[in-house]
C-alpha cells in the first residue's frame, strides 16, 4: 500500500513539475517576443495631412499645408488662385477659408503684430494698421512680408484652438472645429518648422 501511494505521489510530482517547466519555458519565450518593439510599425495615429487655402481679398491665396508625417507646415503663396484646382506644387487643398481685411487684421492682432519694411524703414504694425496699409497700398513687397511675418509670429508664439475658432467664425469656410481638434496636439511642434515653398 505504501509502495503504491509512493508511486502515485512520485508520478504526480514528476507530471506537475514537467508541465510547469514546459509552460514556464514557452510562456517566457512568448513574453520576450511580445516585449520586443517593432519600430517599423507606426504606433501613433497621426491626423491626415491637410491643405488649407486662405483666399485673400485680391483673388490670391496662401496655402498652408499641415504635414503631420514630417512634422512641418509648408506655406505656398499663390498669385492667382483657381478654386477648381486643388493641387499646387504637389500639395493638395482640402479646406478653403475666404478672408477679408477684417479677418487679416484680426489674425495680425492675435499673433501679436508684425514688422513690415516700407520705404526703407521697418515698423511694427497692428491689425488695424495692416488693414489700412494693404487696402490702399499697391506695393508688391507688402504681401510677402505680411505672410512671412504672420508665420514667424506663429512659430515664436502659439496657435491655439481659440485661434482656429476665431478664423472659422469670422470667415466663409468648409473648415470646422472638429477638423482642427486633432491637429492641436501637433501644431505646437510643427509651428517651429515652417517652410516657404516657391
Amino acid at each position: 500500500m505504501i509502495k503504491k501511494a509512493f508511486v502515485v505521489v512520485f508520478s504526480a510530482a514528476i507530471f506537475f513539475f514537467s508541465a510547469y517547466a514546459y509552460l514556464d519555458y514557452n510562456l517566457n519565450g512568448q513574453t520576450t517576443e511580445a516585449d520586443q518593439k517593432d519600430y517599423t510599425v507606426p504606433y501613433e495615429n497621426l491626423p491626415d495631412n491637410a491643405g488649407i487655402a486662405f483666399l485673400l481679398p485680391d483673388s490670391s491665396s496662401v496655402i498652408t499645408y499641415l504635414d503631420f508625417e514630417n512634422r512641418c507646415i509648408n506655406v505656398i503663396n499663390i498669385d492667382a488662385y483657381d478654386i477648381a484646382n486643388n493641387l499646387y506644387y504637389g500639395y493638395t487643398v482640402d479646406f478653403t477659408v475666404e478672408t477679408d481685411y477684417q479677418l487679416i487684421g484680426g489674425i495680425v492682432d492675435r499673433v501679436g503684430g508684425v514688422n513690415i519694411q516700407l520705404n526703407g524703414e521697418t515698423l511694427r504694425y497692428t491689425g488695424v494698421q495692416v488693414i489700412d496699409l494693404i487696402s490702399v497700398n499697391s506695393d508688391a513687397n507688402i504681401k510677402p512680408q505680411l505672410i512671412t511675418q504672420i508665420f514667424k509670429q506663429i512659430s515664436e508664439n502659439d496657435f491655439s484652438k481659440d485661434d482656429f475658432i476665431y478664423i472659422i467664425e469670422n470667415s466663409k469656410s468648409n473648415l470646422t472645429v472638429v477638423d482642427c481638434i486633432y491637429w492641436l496636439d501637433y501644431i505646437g511642434e510643427m509651428r517651429g518648422n515652417i517652410n516657404f515653398v516657391n
